[in-house]
Order: C-alpha cells, then sequence, then structure tokens
C-alpha cells in the first residue's frame, strides 16, 4: 500500500530542493543559449535533460490518467532530442506544468489503482520523483562543468 503523505511529500521535495537547490533555481536563469550549450565531449545539454525528464514526467502522468497513448506518439528512443534555443523556455516551462499535474494528481488519484504494465498510481508517482530527482541531479553537475554555478 502507497501512503499518500509520503508521496506528496517526496514529490514536494523533489521539486523544492529539501537537501539541494531547487529546481526552479536551477533552470530559470539559464540563457537559451546556456541551456543548449553541450560542450565536447558532454553527452547533453542541460536543456535536452530537462526535455527528456518533461518527457517521462508527462509518459507517467498520462498513464496515471488512464489516457491513451502515454507516449503521443513519439518513440520512447527518441526521448534525448537537441532542443533549439528559442524552445528553451517552452520546454523550462512545460517541465514545471508536468511536475504540477504530477502534484494534483498525487493529492486526488487513488494511488492503489492499477495503471500500466502491472505497476499502480502510486508505484508511478515514485517512478516521477526517482527519476526526476536523478535528473536534477545531472542538472546540478552540467552546471558545475559548464561554469554556470552560482550561489
Amino acid at each position: 500500500m502507497t501512503d499518500r503523505a509520503t508521496v506528496v511529500e517526496m514529490l514536494r521535495q523533489m521539486v523544492e530542493g529539501e537537501d539541494y537547490r531547487p529546481l526552479d533555481r536551477l533552470i530559470n536563469d539559464l540563457t537559451p543559449e546556456q541551456a543548449t550549450l553541450r560542450p565536447e565531449g558532454a553527452p547533453y545539454s542541460i536543456a535536452t535533460i530537462v526535455w527528456h525528464t518533461w518527457y517521462w514526467v508527462n509518459v507517467w502522468n498520462v498513464v496515471i490518467e488512464g489516457h491513451g497513448d502515454p507516449f503521443g506518439g513519439l518513440d520512447p528512443d527518441l526521448s534525448w532530442p537537441e532542443v533549439p534555443a528559442a524552445e528553451w523556455a517552452e520546454t523550462r516551462e512545460r517541465l514545471f506544468a508536468s511536475l504540477r499535474r504530477t502534484a494534483e494528481l498525487a493529492d486526488t488519484t487513488d494511488l492503489e489503482r492499477p495503471t500500466w504494465q502491472n505497476q499502480t498510481a502510486g508505484h508511478n508517482l515514485i517512478q516521477v520523483a526517482v527519476h526526476t530527482a536523478y535528473h536534477i541531479g545531472q542538472i546540478a553537475l552540467a552546471r558545475q562543468e559548464r561554469g554556470l554555478w552560482a550561489e
């Protein structure tokens, strides 16, 4: 059984950064050029990590909501696209909108309801928290490596 208070708190800490810099402080101040920079040898730009994170948060939201194709017709193997500088603001805002939707779902969904691949809504919410926290760490490291870390 998944405890709602625990899931809600886990998602809150993930976004608000209880033990680390919050997501909004990691990405809101980046210019499109900084966000889309992919230095030689780096596998991804920060914008690509944000897009990938949005993509999977959105997949799990669709699964939890019980809608059709959770991949929205996109190939999940192509979830690491190069994001053009002109699309940075939209990419960032899509992630925040999807995370707000996740928080709403955590408050309102039957967490024991079966969803997809023999999982439950509660399990999917935990997936959002763990997966997103992983990528928040990647973003923090990428900022540090690119000299974009500011106290």
